[in-house]
């Protein structure tokens, strides 16, 4: 976990879980991620 979230509680694995769930689910996950700016998560999944 990055210095800046340490005094946040959990246990890291969130991103992990999304992830695998995503991929069961035959779709994607990108990341865009620009200090000072912010993160933006997108993901797709086929319908």
């Amino acid at each position: 976990r990055a210095e800046a979230t340490q005094s946040i509680k959990g246990h890291g694995v969130g991103l992990a879980l999304t992830e695998r769930i995503i991929k069961l689910h035959k779709g994607d996950i990108r990341v865009r991620s620009q200090m000072g700016v912010g993160t933006h998560f997108i993901v797709t999944l086929p319908f």
